[in-house]
């Protein structure tokens, strides 16, 4: 699980200086905030893995990035680029325990 933010090269924050650590730690924020019912996200970790396996895909980043976008299109009202980047986050933090558990394999 990622508990804090850790990208080296932020997926879906296009800011820089101040501006980007502090988007940075709205992420975090969000990442770690315990009761899901204060996101403004939901994650269907079965619906998401599905839809992996589904298509076969193999890379895990390149299909999240896709599958956040997808997600993000179709509910514009909690579009945004902290949202976008902490429901990536926790995606990818769920899809590595599946790895590391030998339930899929990626090539990342």
């Amino acid at each position: 699980m990622i508990t804090q933010y850790e990208q080296v090269c932020s997926t879906f924050l296009k800011a820089s200086g101040m501006e980007l650590e502090l988007m940075k730690k709205k992420v975090t924020t969000l990442i770690n905030t315990k009761n899901s019912n204060k996101k403004p996200y939901k994650i269907d970790a079965k619906r998401v893995l599905k839809d992996y396996k589904e298509l076969n895909h193999g890379c895990v980043d390149e299909f999240l990035i896709n599958y956040c976008w997808g997600f993000f299109m179709c509910n514009p009202s909690i579009d945004s680029p902290v949202n976008r980047e902490a429901y990536f986050l926790e995606l990818k933090g769920f899809f590595r325990e599946l790895v590391s558990k030998g339930v899929i394999v990626s090539d990342y």
